[in-house]
């Protein structure tokens, strides 16, 4: 085997480069130009990926405030409810004396009525006897006027 001298290496070896290893790294190249496009559209889609978490994150913080704001209402809302239930407790009972007392008044009234029922029977028999005591006395001035005056 015969080496070769170094001058006849170095001529070889750019023609080695020239014609295998250059063709390789520009069709490598080529390859990691095509990765890196993709990548960079990864990199975008990424971008707007986390864009909308952010947007999603921010909507999502105001939905628990607008949630809590909607619990403290509702809080508010029950103990003004346990108040108002107190009130009406309260009004059921005065209810309750108001409808005893209302019987009570009831029942004097039924009394009261029996009473003015007999009375207006006795004002009628009142009336008529009234009625008769006028007649007696029109039948008396009629006597007295045939008698004629009175002499003293």
């Amino acid at each position: 085997m015969s080496t070769m001298a170094s001058d006849e290496l170095w001529p070889t070896l750019l023609r080695f480069h020239r014609e295998i290893i250059a063709p390789e790294f520009r069709e490598i190249r080529g390859d990691i130009s095509g990765v890196q496009s993709r990548l960079d559209d990864i990199d975008g889609h990424l971008d707007a990926i986390y864009h909308r978490f952010d947007r999603l994150e921010t909507e999502y913080q105001m939905l628990v405030l607008g949630l809590k704001r909607v619990e403290e209402k509702i809080e508010a809302v029950e103990g003004r409810l346990s108040g108002v239930e107190g009130q009406v407790g309260k009004v059921a009972v005065q209810l309750d004396r108001v409808e005893g007392r209302l019987s009570g008044v009831e029942a004097r009234l039924e009394g009261v009525d029996g009473r003015l029922e007999s009375v207006e029977g006795e004002l009628a028999l009142l009336r008529a006897e009234r009625a008769q005591i006028l007649g007696r006395m029109a039948q008396v001035e009629g006597q007295m006027r045939a008698l004629g005056p009175r002499r003293r």
